[in-house]
């Protein structure tokens, strides 16, 4: 558990820069292209679909790549990525802009790859619930440290635009954060399961591509894609669409930049009060099965978008804007979205890490590449499209793959389930139900 939660502690801090900027990036370079006509107003939504663009090409070579340097180097390596990349913020150019973006996208695919391995390593069947759900607390409060953050900046600077200096200011804050948690990485100590893993594995890093590739085809994977594929578009919509249209409605009551930072704070608690919620109850969700968890978390999921909807102007998420609502713009119902996003976030992430680290214990640095494959596959359309389709748009798809999700993770564990209590009944002869190896046909 120190082990799960030091690796936590640094994704923390990282992810307290990276999620804090990567909410107000569209904003910045927007706000600074009014300065610099260089700068394409859209510059935002370009850079962050050139890092997930980037994030899923690396997510299918960073196994071999773990596989070689191990957890903790792949870890350093990866956070330092992210330091880069916000730096490049003090002196930024396009070239800086994009070549970082790029470079960050591939950075990401080792840090969490390498995080999500580090986790199944240190857990087995009865703690790998508790584990996921803590590791993700921990992540999940960077929100909330963030959205206070931005909040006080904000206010204390009465933003309605951000300047110079206050791009200069937030930056510098994201880049020390940041490096503090290369830090914390650099100190996560090796499992001696790790060791025994790699000594197996010395000699065919080949091998942990191709079986990556081989792990593509079989059912199980195929139908986890789904919900891998939504945490994508749900990621990249709570964390850059969301905040850009909060940003660029102008008809709340106070300025859209301290709604801003609220919203962040609100997907921060809605994140922790879930993963704690999870830690509780995950002896009774294992009992009863993941699926119902993830139904009840689509189900939240698709009233938070129904509020979005009816809360926001049609043309939010691309331009700055006084447009009608539906209803008059609320904070208050925005940070309920904002809360309900995170809680929703937690539960899909949560589960999905918990059933993936119990199918793949064999092949999980695949399995853990793959899902932040779909992850990021599905986030760079959603980058691509988030500045130029409509809000009730981008709504509906979200909704749509909401529902497919749940069911797809419903097929898989199902069986599962109904296996285990059959070899608890003594109707079947004992196995181990839950792990599937690679090299097994299916």
């Amino acid at each position: 558990t120190w082990r799960v939660a030091q690796c936590g502690a640094g994704l923390c801090l990282i992810l307290f820069a990276f999620l804090a900027m990567s909410s107000i990036e569209t904003t910045t370079l927007n706000d600074m292209s009014a300065r610099d006509p260089s700068i394409s107003p859209k510059a935002g939504y370009y850079s962050q679909t050139i890092i997930y663009g980037m994030f899923m090409i690396s997510n299918l070579i960073a196994p071999p790549i773990v596989a070689l340097i191990g957890c903790r180097w792949s870890l350093v390596v990866g956070s330092v990525g992210y330091t880069i990349f916000m730096s490049q913020f003090l002196y930024l150019s396009n070239f800086t802009l994009y070549a970082g973006s790029a470079l960050e996208g591939f950075a990401a695919g080792l840090m969490w790859t390498a995080s999500g391995y580090y986790m199944a390593l240190n857990s087995d069947e009865t703690t790998i619930g508790r584990n996921s759900s803590i590791f993700w607390m921990l992540s999940m409060t960077a929100n909330i440290f963030g959205g206070i953050y931005l909040l006080i900046m904000f206010s204390v600077n009465d933003a309605t635009e951000i300047t110079e200096t206050l791009t200069q200011i937030l930056y510098g804050t994201f880049c020390g954060v940041a490096f503090v948690g290369n830090i914390v990485f650099a100190f996560t100590r090796t499992t001696p399961k790790e060791v025994e893993m790699r000594a197996k594995k010395r000699s065919n890093y080949l091998q942990e591509l191709v079986g990556t590739f081989r792990l593509v085809f079989t059912w199980k994977m195929a139908l986890l894609a789904v919900p891998y594929a939504y945490t994508g578009l749900h990621t990249s919509f709570w964390s850059a669409v969301y905040p850009t249209s909060l940003s660029f409605t102008d008809n709340f009551p106070m300025s859209s930049k301290i709604v801003l930072g609220m919203n962040n704070l609100a997907v921060g608690v809605g994140g922790a009060t879930g993963c704690l919620l999870f830690i509780y109850i995950d002896r009774f969700v294992s009992k009863i099965g993941r699926y119902m968890l993830v139904s009840i978390g689509g189900l939240l999921n698709c009233f938070a978008l129904l509020l979005i909807g009816l809360n926001l102007p049609v043309d939010a998420p691309f331009e700055q804007t006084s447009g009608a609502s539906i209803i008059p713009p609320s904070p208050w119902i925005a940070c309920l979205s904002g809360f309900l996003l995170g809680l929703v976030d937690s539960a899909f992430n949560t589960q999905l890490y918990a059933i993936t680290s119990s199918i793949y214990q064999e092949n999980c640095a695949q399995a853990m590449a793959l899902f932040k494959f779909y992850h990021a596959l599905m986030s760079t359309v959603s980058m691509f499209y988030g500045g130029l389709l409509i809000l009730p748009g981008q709504l509906a798809i979200l909704a749509l793959l909401t529902v497919a999700s749940a069911l797809c993770f419903a097929i898989v564990e199902i069986p599962i389930r109904r296996r285990i209590r059959l070899e608890q009944m003594g109707d079947l002869p004992r196995q181990d139900a839950l792990h599937e190896h690679i090299d097994k046909s299916e």
